[in-house]
């Protein structure tokens, strides 16, 4: 299957679409190991991590991860899966959710 993987999809998804390596192996059906493999090979440089400009989560997107966890108890990758949002930023969302709740609750304990 790796064969059949046409390296100028690769190129174009991550240099023309902007695409992580992360979003292009889920398209892909490949790790993202892989596809940084593959870009290596090419001589490409590859961006660091946060170095696209950050887009910021609506206030609806992120009410949606929460539901999907609290309500649904779906695990940090099956919220990933359904929202297209990396499995990384869906915890740090959900991490900075709870300490929040936490926070309030210690301060009204006092």
């Amino acid at each position: 299957m790796l064969n059949n993987i046409d390296l100028t999809e690769i190129l174009h998804l991550y240099v023309d679409e902007k695409l992580s390596t992360y979003q292009i192996g889920e398209r892909l059906g490949i790790s993202p190991a892989t596809v940084r493999h593959r870009l290596k090979k090419m001589d490409l440089c590859l961006r660091g991590c946060g170095e696209l400009k950050k887009t910021s989560l609506s206030e609806e997107t992120l009410q949606e991860i929460k539901r999907l966890h609290l309500s649904e108890r779906l695990s940090t990758c099956e919220i990933s899966r359904r929202t297209d949002i990396p499995p990384s930023t869906v915890r740090k969302k959900l991490n900075g959710y709870f300490a929040k709740s936490q926070g309030s609750k210690s301060r009204a304990k006092k």
